[in-house]
């Protein structure tokens, strides 16, 4: 009796252990997604003319300690299983050759602007950057080198989404570079970018790198945008996003360097009319709006009387505030907004180390609202100006 009473309990365990089991994976099956990795199919080294050098497939396929020693200037063109989107990702396993950074932007087949730029490549590590502006998907891709590589791995890594038919949070042990979204009814898990205002923004358009600040609650560049090719001053700039031109003060590009680009607001805002549009800016940044710099004085003001020194309309102009010009055109402070002069409808250059002008993305009938930073004002100045004339551009985070 006794036997079979132990036999009894032993077989009722063994049951609930199963049911529990089996109510355990197919609760997992059911409620967790994990996306494969996109692996490449084919990988070439190419020459400066975009031909063949070697196929290097078998030395970047996977991640083995065997590496792919790539010579200055070349590129590499690589082909994954299946086209990758806008939201998907590339992470190559890479150093610079001999710890020398070497630069590596990703360009997609046919192109002559970049979709995105890896972080500079250095020391041994994984670097990773996502397709945010890619148009359409496409499964081949070429990266070009700025300096030597050496390459181990490259891949479209798995996004790691997990999906939960109930939106409660709080069986999330930790939201650290999570993007959490349950307004679908469901708890929805992904892989987040690190990015914080405060670390570098690397520009798609060309690989120049800018600082960037948090001033009250926006993201703000710390250097004047300075994107484009130089054309002179007495020409007229086009609208078109895909061939942007700059003017440099006194047609010198030494000056786009120090100062950034002036640009007419019609290139500014490539062609387009809508307030706080990205325009010439990076992609996920903007051209501030006038309440966006109107936001900026007042987070920068400390009169005790911010919000008549700076009123959120577009009637009120001239010289505003007590000392937050004298704040803003700190270039050791948070904004550092340089003097850069300007470039006149005669296509002449006015006012370097004296004036800065801003452009905003409102117009005023033919004119647009623009900041004006003057050397010996302690004030912002407020107003509206030709389009045709030539200003500093400084985006702001979406």
């Amino acid at each position: 009796m006794e036997n079979k009473k132990f036999d009894k309990k032993l077989l009722l365990g063994l049951l609930i252990i199963l049911v529990v089991g089996f109510g355990v994976m197919g609760y997992l099956k059911k409620e967790t997604l994990f996306s494969p990795d996109i692996l490449i199919s084919e990988a070439f080294e190419l020459d400066e003319a975009d031909q063949v050098v070697r196929d290097i497939y078998d030395l970047v396929r996977a991640q083995d300690d065997v590496w792919a020693t790539i010579a200055p200037e070349r590129s590499v063109k690589v082909v994954f299983e299946q086209a990758l989107t806008s939201d998907d990702d590339i992470t190559i396993y890479a150093r610079g050759a001999s710890g020398t950074p070497a630069q590596v932007k990703v360009y997609v087949e046919g192109s002559d602007r970049p979709v995105a730029v890896f972080p500079p490549v250095a020391r041994e590590q994984s670097y990773k950057i996502f397709l945010t502006e890619l148009k359409q998907p496409t499964d081949t891709f070429i990266l070009r080198v700025v300096g030597s590589l050496e390459l181990d791995y490259v891949v479209d890594p798995s996004p790691v989404t997990v999906t939960d038919t109930f939106t409660d949070e709080t069986k999330i042990a930790s939201k650290a570079n999570i993007t959490v979204d349950t307004s679908a009814g469901q708890v929805l898990l992904s892989v987040a970018s690190t990015w914080t205002c405060g670390d570098a923004l690397v520009d798609s358009h060309d690989g120049k790198s800018y600082g960037t600040v948090l001033i009250g609650g926006q993201c703000w560049m710390q250097q004047n945008l300075n994107v484009g090719t130089l054309v002179l001053g007495s020409a007229t700039q086009g609208t078109s996003c895909a061939t942007i031109e700059k003017y440099c003060y006194n047609d010198i590009e030494s000056n786009c360097t120090t100062y950034g680009g002036l640009y007419q607001w019609d290139q500014a805002m490539c062609g387009g009319t809508t307030a706080g549009a990205t325009g010439i800016c990076p992609a996920g940044w903007h051209i501030p709006t006038h309440d966006e710099f109107t936001t900026l004085e007042r987070a920068t003001c400390t009169s005790g009387s911010c919000e008549t020194d700076f009123p959120y309309d577009l009637i009120t102009t001239g010289y505003r505030g007590t000392n937050e010009g004298t704040t803003l055109k700190n270039v050791s402070g948070d904004f550092r907004g340089l003097l850069a002069g300007y470039r006149m409808t005669s296509g002449t250059f006015l006012d370097l180390g004296e004036y800065g002008y801003f452009w905003s993305s409102v117009e005023s009938g033919s004119n647009a609202w623009r900041r004006l930073l003057y050397s010996s004002q302690v004030g912002v100045f407020r107003s509206a100006a030709a389009e045709a004339v030539g200003f500093s551009v400084r985006c702001l985070k979406d």
